[in-house]
């Protein structure tokens, strides 16, 4: 009946509006059409491909049992912490491929294998990444969130390197669980998973050094994918043979060098150095196994 109703564009515009601002908060589409210089539309497409492939609606249903006065505070942050995801996963889409693909493109590319790899998220993480993940499922369970809402939140604050995974996986046509593995593992030998820690609290000094930020995070994730993909085409997955084939790699000296002065200069209590970030980038994009 909704389809055949002379008001059908402003019915089902409501409709998404009243679902998705909640969730995004209200200047989110302002700020993603002006970032990226793209059209309202190309944002709404990809806002609602993302809330589909990390099963967001179902969450929130979840969510909402506790939407009361006494557990309105815990509800408040997971309530928060998903619409992080879903802006997070947005920008990422839209990035990767609002202007080839549609709605239901994006949704057929992702939405089954991040459903495979929730169920199996503890096969996502390794190194020191495996702990911080289960405290965040810890910690998420705390707030009130039931068992699979929990795991699914903790998995939602890695949500870029995992979309990365799922990226990978699509491009190098390898079982998603695999690649997660691989792609983590990756991640600890190389060190760089220790440069997201400041990915939202670096002080930036203008616009173009906000840009360099962004850009570099971005290219660091994508380079890391790239890697991985290498090792899952060589058969290269398990552990002991992925470390020993990062540390065999060319490149891996001058990361390892890299990393290791910046973790000094931190424990010194000095400043994070966003100069570092188009240096990784660069050894990155270099580094082949």
């Amino acid at each position: 009946d909704v389809l055949n109703h002379p008001l059908r564009n402003d019915i089902i515009a409501s409709e998404i509006i009243n679902t998705l601002l909640p969730v995004t908060g209200i200047s989110f589409i302002h700020s993603l059409v002006t970032m990226n210089g793209t059209t309202v539309p190309t944002a709404m497409k990809c806002i609602l491909a993302a809330d589909t492939i990390l099963g967001a609606r179902e969450l929130r249903e979840h969510l909402r049992t506790l939407d009361t006065s006494r557990d309105a505070g815990r509800f408040a942050h997971l309530w928060r912490d998903m619409g992080i995801a879903v802006r997070e996963a947005s920008n990422w889409l839209l990035i990767t491929h609002g202007a080839t693909h549609s709605l239901q493109e994006m949704v057929n590319l992702y939405a089954d294998i991040f459903k495979t790899l929730s169920t199996h998220s503890a096969m996502v993480f390794t190194g020191k990444e495996l702990p911080r993940f289960e405290r965040r499922v810890s910690e998420y369970r705390e707030l009130g969130a039931p068992e699979r809402a929990a795991t699914t939140l903790a998995l939602y604050r890695r949500i870029l390197p995992v979309l990365e995974m799922l990226w990978s996986a699509r491009e190098f046509a390898s079982d998603v669980r695999v690649v997660a593995g691989a792609f983590s593992q990756t991640l600890e030998e190389l060190r760089v998973n220790e440069l997201f820690k400041f990915e939202n609290i670096v002080e930036t000094s203008s616009k173009w050094e906000q840009e360099l930020v962004v850009g570099s995070y971005q290219e660091i994730r994508r380079n890391v994918s790239m890697i991985t993909g290498q090792l899952v085409q060589k058969g290269i997955t398990e552990p002991d043979k992925v470390r020993s084939a990062i540390q065999a790699a060319s490149g891996y000296e001058a990361i390892k060098s890299t990393m290791t002065d910046l973790e000094d200069l931190l424990k010194q209590k000095r400043p994070f150095q966003v100069a570092v970030l188009p240096v990784i980038t660069r050894q990155l994009r270099l580094f082949r196994v």
